[in-house]
């Protein structure tokens, strides 16, 4: 029986902890991630570690937990200003109640 190759989106916690190994990511895809990633801790800050990146080819979908509203809205412009994304979906992003 011949084993499948599964499919695996590029996926992290920006900036900085990968929840997959790198061995496994497209290389776009990585370089995608890692770019939205740095936008997003350029832009969020700490607050950007609270956000899950998956990218599945130009595609960036964005999870996790923000401060606010305006948090939610300024994560998915950031992901929308790096070069090769071509569809956000902040969809996933849910916003902190408790502040």
């Amino acid at each position: 029986v011949a084993a499948c190759a599964v499919f695996r989106p590029a996926e992290t916690v920006a900036p900085d902890v990968a929840e997959q190994p790198v061995a496994e990511l497209d290389a776009v895809e990585k370089s995608l991630r890692d770019r939205v990633a740095a936008r997003l801790a350029d832009r969020l800050g700490d607050g950007a570690r609270r956000v899950r990146i998956r990218v599945d080819g130009t595609s960036v979908s964005l999870t996790g937990v923000v401060d606010d509203r305006y948090a939610r809205g300024i994560a998915h412009d950031a992901a929308h200003e790096v070069p090769g994304v071509m569809r956000v979906d902040s969809s996933g992003l849910a916003v902190d109640a408790g502040r």
